[in-house]
């Protein structure tokens, strides 16, 4: 939902789209719910929606199969210049604990749609950084490496460089490179 607007490709899919699929139900409020699926029925009236957790939609396709009595109704030329919001990826091959990465990443969220990827502590090994919306997982990873490595997709159009290069230094103070 807070895509839509700033990021057009988001609009064009649902508008184009034959079914919508609402998934992580079990993650938002009733409220925001409704929100998604009223925005979804306005952008592409009539459409079948499916509302579920943890990508389960079995059978759902096979209801829907006979698209042809569909009203395929594009409010906008698809060819309207897309508006989409700054990413950055952020390496270290020094130590970090997660806790550290846990701190920086809940502070960052509220000017980041989402943050995700690898975090290396020497003592401890491998951990999977999740975060999105106002939560944040870290979970150990088995697998071998030697390097933290996550992505930073900004909540504003705006580049939010300077906040980033901030709360690094106040919370994982390490070195990092930074793209």
């Amino acid at each position: 939902l807070d895509l839509i607007g700033i990021v057009n490709a988001v609009e064009e899919q649902v508008i184009s789209s034959q079914y919508v699929v609402i998934n992580k139900i079990d993650l938002v409020e009733q409220e925001t719910l409704s929100k998604v699926r009223k925005k979804v029925e306005e952008l592409n009236p009539g459409i079948p929606i499916m509302e579920t957790s943890f990508s389960k939609v079995e059978g759902f396709f096979d209801l829907y199969l006979d698209t042809e009595k569909r009203n395929w109704n594009v409010k906008r030329n698809v060819k309207t210049p897309y508006k989409r919001p700054v990413h950055y990826v952020i390496s270290t091959k020094e130590s970090i604990q997660p806790e550290k990465i846990n701190e920086f990443a809940k502070s960052l969220l509220k000017s980041a749609f989402r943050i995700k990827g690898f975090v290396y502590n020497s003592e401890r090994g491998l951990f999977y950084l999740d975060g999105v919306n106002d939560k944040v997982e870290i979970t150990p990873y088995k697998a071998k490496g030697n390097e933290t490595k996550i992505v930073i997709i900004s909540r504003e159009l705006e580049e939010i460089l300077p906040k980033i290069e901030s709360l690094w230094q106040q919370t994982c103070g390490v070195s990092y490179k930074i793209s």
